[in-house]
């Protein structure tokens, strides 16, 4: 009898410590599945194993472990190390942690049974009686018993046996599943299965590397310059420099050298075109992995990784960061800013680039983040020297960047020059471009109709029963939804407070300006790329695919049309409400605005000449507006840096965010009240709040926040402390049911 401590993938602080039966084996080794009894009922769970000793703990009875279904570890030396320190760094439970590492078929299970299956298919060989002289076969039979020995190709010499389906025979003999059932019960044939791979395989020509022009070359030895002096290197190329070249080299350099590497992008709708840029170069070396990849291949691929011929390539999101790797060389972190890389819902409130970072430095691999808008951070330690800087400061092929114009909507609606929600400039713009046979992109990050569905006669507003918020109206459905719970209502008849039957709306969604474009230009085809029109990868790809085709020229979209995609034909972009982009309260909300607009703005006119934006706004004196009509980036950063220097906020601290909840707004206001309290007494000012955020309320459980700045002192022994304060607070009997959450670095 030995012992391992295994974590369970439950939201649990503690490692438990099972026995190992004799009859198991030694085989059990860190970093193993075990399938475990847990709890009173003794469920069965999944759980990894940690580690692995003689000491029998005295304080419990020590239950067995059911079984080890697996006769090699699933998780490598690399891959504990990651889960140990993201679960340390952003003060996860390590059970979430391997949640959120490993695949659900992978850690689910009920007892001892895994629900993951491998795909096979049913052959046909010959049985027991084949040549049993005794039997009689009909002629239907014996011509169905003949058919099979000539497309198996068998003879009586031994010549080797071609698979044949029951599907191939019946349908080249001719019969019908009769006589083949009757072959089958007289053992006469037999089925066998064979296991495939669910893998998607790459058969097309392979091409090698477009070579770079002489900017990008420059650019790209100066990127192995840094390497070789064992940096992170930052690559701040402007919209359609041709950063994707670059990263394609470099990826063929780390694989010639026997090397994998790691091509992150920040969302599953960002694959679709890259995918097809790599594929031709890398072929079957190459494997997408995110969660659109269905639950059954996310199994293959990562055992595959385990396996002695493991991918060379791994293109995905942040999730494809927790594969398995055994000899990584590269990580490339494309569009380095973006907040998707964030994971801000669910525990471990993780970045994607920053355990990229860790991950490469722990294993000695090289990191590449490029961006059109780099974070402030990342650029703030390019030019600290902490990290490399390199940049790309013209466009593929010298094409000038967008020309963008603000259209100051304050002013157009005051002097009653328009009514509705497009500006003249922006009107023509888009005409414009449909009649020479360009295309124009509308961005607006808002779906559905309107955000708001009013009472004509009394302003009653409706509301999320569950949330403190608006409930969106989407017109093509009708109905109301609340995005933040996903509740779903049906549209009023008359005012719950007045009784009226008059209702209208405010505000403006992507549905609602495909509805204005197309009384617009009622000959040009609209379409719509959001949350409700792309709800699958599929879907997503198809619009994409139609908008690259030419088969409609005006795209609306969300952030979906924001990011790293690449058209040939867009000769005008708008950009409506701007003045929204930077309307939250947060300390990163001109950042993301620039972000997004310059994002954006650089779909416009990207392959052979320049481009016009139209930014919409009410407030065209705004920071991100100076800045971002000029395209300066550099000027934006050094305003935002000096104001974070004054306000103390990253990259000049760090922050640790506290969320408290509660079903009861009472209970949640006086346990963080509690917990601000501890917090103030042990570091002082730092501490601020608690506060309610805009929206307090989400489901059935109300909100209240705690920012903690550290600056100057040990974040890791602050975060121990805070940890130790917040695991107190429910045990209070007043404070049952209390929630505390971590979000470090929000």
């Amino acid at each position: 009898m030995y012992y391992v401590d295994v974590i369970l993938p439950l939201p649990l602080r503690t490692l438990f410590t099972y026995g190992v039966d004799d009859s198991i084996g030694k085989t059990i080794t860190t970093g193993c599945r075990v399938h475990v009894p847990f709890g009173k009922k003794d469920k069965g769970y999944t759980a990894i194993v940690v580690s692995v000793h003689n000491n029998k703990p005295r304080e419990y009875d020590v239950k067995n472990i059911i079984d080890c279904p697996d006769p090699e570890p699933v998780f490598m030396p690399l891959q504990m190390a990651l889960l140990s320190w993201m679960s340390s760094y952003y003060m996860a439970p390590q059970g979430d942690v391997v949640k959120c590492m490993l695949p659900s078929l992978l850690r689910d299970g009920d007892g001892a049974t895994a629900k993951y299956k491998p795909k096979t298919v049913q052959y046909l060989r010959l049985g027991s009686m084949a040549f049993d002289t005794g039997i009689n076969l009909t002629e239907k039979q014996s011509g169905l018993f003949d058919c099979y020995k000539e497309l198996s190709g068998y003879h009586e010499n031994g010549v080797e046996i071609v698979p044949v389906s029951k599907k191939t025979l019946i349908e080249k003999s001719g019969t019908s599943d009769v006589p083949f059932k009757t072959l089958i019960d007289k053992h006469i044939l037999e089925y066998y299965s064979v296991q495939i791979g669910r893998l998607p395989e790459y058969n097309g020509v392979l091409v090698s590397p477009k070579q770079l022009s002489a900017a990008q070359n420059t650019a790209k030895i100066q990127i192995e310059n840094s390497f070789a002096q064992g940096k992170t290197c930052l690559l701040h190329g402007v919209t359609a420099s041709g950063k994707t070249e670059i990263y394609i080299n470099l990826i063929r350099k780390t694989i010639d050298s026997g090397k994998q590497a790691l091509f992150l992008l920040p969302e599953i709708a960002l694959t679709v075109q890259i995918m097809k840029r790599l594929q031709v170069v890398f072929g079957q070396d190459m494997i997408v992995y995110h969660s659109g990849v269905s639950a059954a291949e996310r199994v293959e691929i990562w055992k595959k990784q385990l396996g002695n011929n493991p991918y060379k390539v791994v293109v995905g999101p942040r999730s494809a960061l927790m594969l398995p790797y055994a000899s990584l060389g590269l990580i490339i972190v494309d569009e380095e800013h973006d907040s998707s890389y964030k994971q801000a819902d669910s525990s471990p409130r993780y970045n994607g680039r920053d355990c990229a970072i860790w991950l490469a430095k722990k294993c000695g691999a090289n990191v590449l983040l490029g961006s059109a808008t780099p974070s402030v951070e990342s650029y703030y330690n390019a030019l600290c020297g902490k990290y490399s800087l390199v940049e790309l400061t013209t466009r593929y092929n010298n094409i000038a960047l967008p020309q963008i114009i603000v259209a100051d909507m304050h002013e157009l609606y005051h002097k009653k020059i328009i009514r509705g929600y497009f500006s003249p400039q922006l009107t023509s713009e888009i005409k414009n471009a449909v009649d020479n046979g360009s295309q124009a992109i509308i961005f607006q990050n808002r779906r559905g109709y309107t955000p708001v569905l009013m009472c004509k006669e009394c302003g009653w507003i409706a509301e999320c029963d569950n949330c403190n918020t608006t409930l969106t109206y989407h017109k093509k459905e009708n109905k109301l939804s609340c995005h933040y719970c996903s509740g779903n209502y049906q549209i009023p008849k008359s005012c719950p407070k007045c009784a009226s039957k008059t209702f209208t709306v405010k505000g403006l969604g992507t549905e609602r300006i495909q509805e204005q474009l197309e009384q617009i230009f009622p000959s040009v085809a609209v379409e719509r790329l959001d949350l409700d029109s792309a709800n699958t990868v599929s879907e997503y790809e198809n619009i994409l695919h139609s908008f690259q085709e030419g088969e409609f020229q005006i795209l609306v979209g969300t952030q979906m049309v924001t990011k790293g995609l690449d058209f040939d034909r867009v000769g005008v972009v708008g950009i409506m409400e701007g003045q929204n982009l930077s309307a939250r309260a947060d300390f990163r909300s001109s950042e993301r605005a620039f972000q997004l607009i310059a994002q954006v703005a650089g779909r416009a006119g990207r392959k052979d000449k320049r481009g016009t934006v139209i930014l919409q706004t009410t407030q065209p004196q705004d920071i991100v507006v100076k800045y971002v009509t000029r395209n300066d980036y550099k000027g934006f950063f050094n305003e935002i840096l000096e104001e974070r220097r004054a306000l103390l906020y990253p990259p000049f601290c760090r922050l640790v965010e506290i969320t408290v909840k509660h079903k009861n707004p009472s209970t949640a206001t006086a346990g963080a009240n509690a917990l601000a309290r501890e917090l103030h007494a042990l570091l002082g000012d730092c501490v601020l709040g608690p506060q309610s955020p805009a929206i307090d309320k989400i489901g059935t459980l109300y909100i209240r926040r705690i920012v903690i700045k550290i600056a100057g002192a040990s974040l890791e022994d602050i975060k121990e402390h805070i940890c130790r304060l917040a695991e107190k607070l429910p045990l209070n009997r007043h404070f049952a049911g209390l929630q505390v959450l971590f979000n470090v670095d929000p």
